[in-house]
């Protein structure tokens, strides 16, 4: 099953318009009877519609899917060009769709990719990993002036995608979460590296204790007996790196 919002995500991250250039040609158009530029721009109105539907099934099951229905006129905006005229040359370059809203985006395509028929965590897995996201969610609102603040997005992006994911009752894609979880416990632990180096090494352990909640809450499901002990020594290697 192909995912609408990661698909759109995409397309709209390649539809950057260069100094000079305009939508159309951005999006591969020669000019205004171009029939498969066209045709990719239905496909993109298509997918947002896609979205929607994904929406309101979970809509439906009465989860909170507010914040990606706010999202939508923006994604609506991107895929036509809103704020970018069609057929006028651009002076300087502009993004097709601005970070926040891709953000939103990619964080929607995490949460379908991990809505599956796996066996699902138990309720008390879902309880501890639901506490350790808050608490990594409560550090990165924190000032972290070592940790840039597109790199703070990204991790923020993952742990948002989680938490929606875990509001939900039915089982989670095995595969798409510890995906999820791998990518976000490597950001965080690239994160207490970088507060490591700068002398921050209490931060940057409570970090690593999060690192380590999560492991633990979704061991056996996701990590096994070994993991707990790989990340541990994870720290200082990532350390050692930044510092050469």
């Amino acid at each position: 099953m192909t995912n609408p919002a990661q698909e759109l995500a995409a397309l709209l991250s390649g539809w950057h318009v260069s100094n000079g250039n305009t939508p159309v040609t951005a999006r591969g158009g020669e000019h205004q009877g171009d029939l498969p530029f066209w045709q990719k721009q239905a496909h993109a109105v298509n997918l947002v519609q896609e979205i929607e539907r994904a929406i309101a099934a979970l809509d439906a099951q009465n989860r909170n899917v507010e914040e990606f229905r706010a999202a939508v006129p923006a994604w609506y905006r991107a895929v036509f060009s809103y704020s970018i005229p069609w057929g006028n040359g651009l002076n300087g370059s502009s993004a097709a769709i601005d970070s926040a809203a891709l953000s939103m985006l990619s964080g929607f395509g995490l949460v379908l990719d991990l809505m599956g028929d796996s066996p699902a965590l138990s309720s008390t897995q879902r309880e501890e990993l639901r506490v350790s996201l808050a608490q990594a969610q409560e550090l990165l609102d924190e000032e972290l002036s070592a940790v840039p603040n597109t790199e703070r997005a990204y991790v923020m992006t993952l742990v948002d995608a989680l938490t929606t994911a875990l509001s939900f009752d039915g089982p989670l894609d095995a595969e798409a979460l510890k995906a999820t979880i791998d990518q976000l416990n490597g950001a965080l632990i690239a994160i207490a590296a970088q507060l490591s180096v700068v002398g921050e090494a209490d931060k940057a352990q409570v970090f690593m204790d999060v690192v380590k909640k999560i492991v633990s809450a979704t061991r056996g499901a996701v990590y096994d007996a070994a993991a707990l002990a790989g990340i541990v020594a994870a720290v200082p290697i990532v350390q050692q790196a930044l510092t050469k």
